[in-house]
């Protein structure tokens, strides 16, 4: 589509040399939050930690050394301890020094001694949460508000208080560490009791982060009498969580975002970075392939993206190389290219090349056999290199082709010396009904053949909002997630800018995610400068949208490759109230609302040059989520939209 293909040529260039970029090895640890000290004992006195049964833990500062281990300096209580040690006992670091603070798991009793199975130096940390996610060396808990999503890493040494832990669960996690780090344990704890609302996996925006990270602006209160108030159009308490997808964790109150490609002339995303910051982000669209499992180190559900057009082989230069070159096709599959046609229909000898894509040789889908190769290759390379989906471009009921100058477009193929012709232009609807077939073909491969099928790759397709045809909904049961490229912004033109545009972008994300489809919005604002009032349109269409799959990339057209991630991103809207809907009133029909328990959300939908009204439910005191001034009523220009905490959002 038009933006990728604009940025592709770049990407491969960096492809071809992807073995240069990034950096060494990565962390298991990931910054989440500033550092900030939970519990545990920070003076230097002895504390006891945690006691269940024959599980001890304790800190304190090392005063002696004695015959088989040491003695930590006496506290409230417990007064000069000793701690033994055995050949089995895990030390984290160097072994205890008099003077030093460590932290201890082990058995016995704080009236008498322990035996240390696991010893840490430094100052104690105690973590509670619900484990969201288990790792090669540990698990990975929601810690809550000021902590997040943090590490625990075991070792052998590590008291475990019941049987190995398991998502849902909540623990308690003692040991030392850092909340912007991770914590090596000594003792963890179980309750046994399952969080009320897990993750299957981290989020980008836990739900119990506190609405607290956005710019300190005053608020200011609604006018006494405001000419009308909308009115919800559900009742005041919040509206049921749909059922979730199998592609992402529930985005139900939140503002979840994806990442478009992390490698183009633009500028890369490192390894480290990728490594860390994973966890903010519930896709990546084109992953390079030496770093897509970099992505899952701080989030190991993240969908990461393994790209090629879908009417094209794989490069044989770039992405793998796993492609073929045009000689190849011409000596073993002749019938296989497709060739494209002049603008004025006529036949050419040229193939129908994707502009941007050179090196991928464009291939006739319409036959079932080149879709099982296409699939049968990625799948196989996607899955070796660990990634966690197929990123489809150009799944357009239109063609992109070209090859044969302005105008021109895929048309048809040469079978035994035989012209075929397949389409007639580039809106043929032969064409929309073989990219239909196409991703019918694709999903049932991955899904039930017995090779493809255990590999548990998702499919994501770029293909912009349109109306809900049969063919569209066939389309969308055959396909994980969408990438609408077009999103809220086109580009940043709003060539479609209108009400109707709006809605039916609206409506159509609401419909994929009620089918099971994941929505990710891709609001590339071109050439437009991008601030506040466009991020704070992004975000508010998002969320008129978001039913509890979707999405959101926002940034201007030339920050592709790069991270263009905002605080706000983490701010708690609470659950939708209901549905988006109008107010009905006449003198301002562009204006749409949605209320959620922590925020109303109000859209110019797009009514050309003209500023709309909206007149703000009243009693409530409104702090737009990126700062802007705030009055009510509201004036708000074409295109534009508030993102508004409040309280109590659906009274």
């Amino acid at each position: 589509m038009k933006t990728f293909r604009a940025l592709r040529v770049a990407a491969i260039l960096f492809v071809t040399g992807l073995t240069a970029c990034g950096g060494g090895g990565q962390s298991n640890s990931a910054a989440f939050l500033p550092a900030q000290q939970t519990s545990g004992a920070t003076d230097g006195s002895t504390s006891v930690l945690a006691s269940s049964g024959p599980a001890l833990t304790v800190s304190g500062n090392v005063v002696a050394m004695i015959s088989g281990g040491f003695q930590v300096q006496g506290g409230t209580g417990l007064g000069y301890f000793d701690i033994y040690t055995t050949s089995a006992t895990v030390f984290s670091g160097t072994k205890p020094f008099v003077g030093e603070a460590v932290v201890v798991g082990g058995s016995g009793s704080s009236a008498t001694t322990m035996t240390a199975t696991a010893v840490a130096q430094g100052a104690p940390l105690t973590v509670s949460g619900a484990i969201v996610a288990l790792k090669s060396n540990g698990f990975q808990i929601n810690g809550g508000q000021g902590i997040g999503y943090l590490n625990v890493v075991t070792n052998a040494g590590t008291k475990i208080s019941g049987a190995a832990p398991y998502v849902g669960e909540t623990v308690k996690a003692v040991g030392v560490g850092s909340v912007s780090t991770s914590l090596n344990a000594v003792y963890v704890a179980q309750s046994g009791v399952a969080s009320p609302a897990p993750s299957a996996s981290p989020t980008s925006a836990p739900t119990s982060l506190p609405v607290a990270i956005v710019p300190s602006v005053p608020t200011v209160a609604p006018t006494a009498a405001p000419t009308a108030t909308p009115a919800p159009t559900a009742a005041p308490s919040s509206m049921t969580q749909p059922a979730t997808t199998a592609f992402m964790p529930s985005s139900w109150g939140k503002i979840s975002a994806m990442q478009v490609f992390d490698d183009t002339a633009n500028g890369y995303i490192s390894q480290a970075n990728a490594s860390t910051n994973g966890h903010r982000y519930v896709s990546v669209w084109g992953a390079r392939n030496n770093i897509g499992t970099s992505w899952l180190d701080s989030n190991p559900s993240l969908q990461t993206g393994y790209y090629n057009a879908l009417e094209t082989d794989e490069s044989s230069t770039g992405w793998g190389q796993i492609g073929h070159t045009l000689t190849w096709w011409q000596t073993n599959h002749p019938d296989w290219i497709l060739y494209a046609c002049t603008s004025a229909g006529a036949a050419t000898t040229t193939p129908a090349w994707v502009p941007g894509l050179n090196t991928n040789v464009p291939l006739d889908i319409h036959n079932p056999a080149v879709v099982d190769y296409q699939i049968r290759m990625m799948a196989a390379y996607a899955h070796k290199l660990g990634y966690h989906a197929l990123a489809i471009d150009e799944a357009t009921f239109w063609q992109a082709d070209a090859g044969a100058g302005s105008g021109s477009y895929g048309c048809g193929i040469r079978q035994n010396g035989t012209w075929v012709q397949r389409y007639t232009g580039i809106t043929d609807h032969n064409w929309a009904l073989d990219v239909v077939a196409w991703v019918k073909q694709a999903h049932a491969l991955l899904t039930t053949d017995p090779t493809l099928s255990q590999y548990h790759l998702k499919l994501i397709v770029n293909h912009p909002a349109n109306q809900l045809t049969a063919d569209e909904e066939t389309f969308l049961a055959n396909v994980d997630a969408d990438l609408n490229e077009d999103g809220y912004t086109f580009f940043g033109t709003y060539v479609k800018g209108s009400a109707a545009y709006f809605t039916r972008t609206t409506d159509w994300t609401k419909y994929a995610q009620q089918h099971g489809v994941a929505v990710l919005t891709d609001d590339n604002w071109g050439g437009v400068t991008v601030g506040t009032p466009q991020i704070d349109w992004s975000v508010a269409t998002y969320l008129m949208a978001n039913e509890q799959a979707e999405a959101l990339y926002a940034a201007q057209g030339n920050q592709f490759g790069t991270e263009t991630w905002h605080d706000q991103y983490n701010t708690n809207v609470g659950a939708p109230c209901g549905e988006y809907y109008s107010a009905g009133d006449g003198s301002n029909p562009s204006i749409y609302y949605r209320r959620f328990a922590n925020a109303i959300v109000v859209v110019n939908g797009g009514s050309g040059a003209n500023k709309e009204i909206a007149h703000l439910p009243a009693g409530h005191t409104y702090t737009d989520l990126f700062g802007r001034p705030v009055s009510n009523p509201l004036t708000i220009s074409s295109n534009d939209g508030y993102v508004l905490l409040t309280s109590n959002g659906c009274n």
